[in-house]
């Protein structure tokens, strides 16, 4: 099925520093895992700002939903060396990198409603990324 994609990157970021594949899994997941098995219009956004001092990027989709508070939880023990055979493996690697690079304020967040779809957001810092220039 067709997919819409909408990019929403304010001009001044597009030359941000961001570390190499965080952003290719959060569009696959929300392919993969949101939208495989939705009906009708199906669409990926993907969202880049400057929020303060810090690089906020958004992927979302309009696809199934998920249980946004579990993998919230898991992802707040940040362990890159975490077991590997269970879910959402991509999304674990990324949050541990973000936050062994950057610190523990740093990483990704998930939203999610049923039937709704699903945000994934990262945060990082703005001096890091070249968006904020010390």
């Amino acid at each position: 099925d067709d997919v819409e994609y909408v990019h929403e990157i304010q001009p001044e970021l597009r030359g941000a520093l961001i570390p190499r594949l965080s952003l290719q899994p959060l569009v696959e997941n929300a392919l993969n895992h949101g939208l495989k098995n939705k009906t009708g219009h199906k669409q990926v956004r993907i969202c880049v700002q400057k929020q303060g001092e810090e690089l906020v990027i958004c992927v979302a989709d309009n696809g199934v939903g998920m249980d946004a508070e579990a993998i919230n939880r898991s992802l707040a023990s940040a362990d890159l060396h975490r077991d590997t055979t269970g879910t959402s493996i991509g999304l674990h690697n990324i949050n541990a990198r973000l936050k062994i690079l950057y610190g523990e304020q740093y990483g990704l967040r998930i939203e999610s409603r049923e039937n709704q779809g699903t945000k994934v957001i990262m945060t990082l810092p703005g001096e890091k990324t070249g968006i904020i220039h010390e």
